[in-house]
């Protein structure tokens, strides 16, 4: 059984018998490959025959696209331009990508190039590790002095969302934005609210306040954030985005030889480097033989020929070698057959005591997932369909009972209907005014501007607030400020609140029709004798 799923949290490895199954169907043996095809399941909604499909998919895109890119004066220079540099992990050992929004200044014409550059910085940033087989990597991006106008390509941004849920799925695990405008930060954090959740969780916008207070250190060491962002790690220089292109450059072209010419997949060639690099066993080795796989490598790790090169781990060693030599003065007393005797016991007996633990340890992990999904479906929302409505309700009135509620609730949708048609109305008459005002007098158009905006805006965001409670009342739910009150007073006040905004229109309509035969839009869309 593999271990390396537990890396990403119990939901991940409670799925460990359909990401078993995914590997069967593509011959698959190697368990480091785990975290990155469960990327690929989660994305696909566990479907076992379209995560398949998906990941030929992307070995096709390895062999046909990723290998067959050509470095360009353009790419290496915009790989030494500063906008992007790998600085080290953060606390949950992935990768850290640290970009800096005000120095990319986007092409049109470049949008090839830049992508084929993000494909090679994202498949160094979550390529196999010898310390992490999470395959993950997430991006701090300070937003300091940049324009949504010269900074950002929206198109390009587009682009490599959409490659990246295609070839790359769960390879970007969470995306820091800080120093955003404010402007910007308090639109863009309704939106992201508002996304699915596998979209909202992953983008975390920093704002000014708790980037003082710290908050990035909760999720970085203060040795790999960078000065900029009230960290310790002072990498924002030339010489360090150097490192790092001769890196990601050195990285791609051993790639592009073992794609091509070993016909390896990417992460296959990933994994015959790790291995050539594993120590062997103690039993038949010597000190010299010992070696550490390489950490990850960043802007502060001494450059050397190969990206993949030994690097001697002789504290490890030296401990490996004490426990050898401590078995073998055991051992020294036995006759030979008998020595490995004992150890061929000794080795299945470990094995078989591991793999009950580990069958237990997953019994537990199971029951604990199926309790805990079981608690999300039941409390976060609360069923106004039970039958606990209806307990005090005598049995002759639940139908006129549920009947009322179900007029309500067509009556609250005509009458918001109705605004919508009315806002419609008045934003076409209000331009209307604007466009024929100007020719009367040509500052008209800034009040009336003005007063159009204010309405669109109020419009807006009161129907977008009706709508989102019509939608929870249909599903049989209830709106979310109700959900912390608990289940029969957030029924109830979701049900009052209801009835008085029903109560409010009504009245508010019929002082309106009785005091005004005529509305200042029909009045205003009628000819002057009219």
């Amino acid at each position: 059984m593999s271990l390396y799923l537990h890396d990403l949290g119990p939901e991940a490895v409670s799925y460990r018998h359909l990401l078993d199954e995914v590997k069967r169907q593509l011959d698959i043996t190697h368990d480091e490959f785990d975290c990155w095809i469960y990327g690929f399941l989660e994305n696909k909604k566990y479907n076992i025959r379209e995560t398949v499909a998906k990941l030929q998919r992307r070995f096709a895109m390895e062999a046909n696209e990723l290998a067959t890119y050509t470095l360009t004066d353009y790419m290496r220079e915009s790989l030494r331009s500063g906008i992007v540099q790998f600085i080290g992990e953060d606390k949950l050992g992935r990768t850290v990508l640290y970009v800096m929004a005000q120095r990319d200044h986007p092409v049109s014409s470049r949008r090839e190039e830049n992508k084929r550059t993000f494909d090679m910085i994202l498949s160094y940033g979550t390529r196999l590790r010898a310390d992490s087989k999470r395959c993950q990597m997430v991006m701090l991006i300070n937003q300091e002095k940049a324009s949504l106008w010269s900074n950002v390509d929206m198109t390009f941004q587009a682009d490599i969302a959409l490659r990246i849920a295609k070839f790359f799925p769960g390879a970007v695990d969470k995306m820091y934005i800080c120093n955003m405008n404010r402007t910007l930060a308090a639109v863009a954090k309704p939106i992201f609210s508002r996304l699915p959740a596998i979209v909202s969780d992953r983008i975390i916008i920093i704002s000014d306040s708790e980037l003082k207070a710290g908050r990035l250190l909760e999720y970085f060491d203060e040795s790999v954030l960078p000065v900029a962002l009230g960290g310790g790690n002072d990498c924002d220089h030339p010489q360090h985005w150097a490192e790092h292109a001769a890196l990601v450059e050195g990285y791609y072209t051993q790639l592009k030889e073992a794609v091509l010419g070993g016909g390896l997949s990417v992460k296959e060639w990933e994994l015959t480097c790790l291995e050539r690099r594993r120590a062997p066993s103690i039993m038949h080795s010597t000190g010299s033989d010992l070696c550490k796989a390489d950490s990850l490598v960043t802007c502060y790790s001494g450059m050397a020929e190969e990206y993949y090169d030994d690097v001697s781990g002789t504290d490890l060693g030296s401990e490996l070698l004490r426990e050898a030599d401590e078995w073998k003065k055991v051992m020294r007393f036995f006759p030979r057959s008998m020595s490995l005797f004992f150890m061929e016991e000794l080795q299945r007996w470990r094995i078989a005591v591991d793999s009950e633990e580990i069958a237990a340890r997953y019994k537990i992990l199971d029951e604990h997932i199926a309790v805990r999904r079981e608690m999300d479906a039941s409390l976060p929302e609360i069923n106004v369909k039970a039958t606990n409505w209806y307990k005090r309700v005598p049995v002759q009135l639940r139908f006129l009972y549920r009947f009322g509620f179900v007029a309500l609730g067509v009556l609250n949708g005509v009458y918001f209907f109705a605004a919508l048609v009315f806002l419609a109305v008045l934003s076409a008459n209000v331009i209307a005014t604007l466009f024929f005002g100007f020719f009367v007098r040509w500052n008209y158009i800034f009040p009336l501007g003005a007063t159009l905006a204010m309405a669109v805006i109020q419009g807006f965001a009161l129907c977008s607030r009706a709508v989102e409670m019509l939608v929870a009342m249909a599903r049989g739910k209830v709106i979310r400020p109700f959900e912390t009150i608990g289940t029969k007073l957030g029924s109830v006040a979701q049900m009052c609140l209801f009835a008085v905004l029903v109560a409010m229109q009504f009245i508010v309509f019929c002082v309106y029709a009785r005091s005004t035969p005529r509305c200042v839009v029909c009045r205003s869309l009628l000819p002057s004798g009219g």
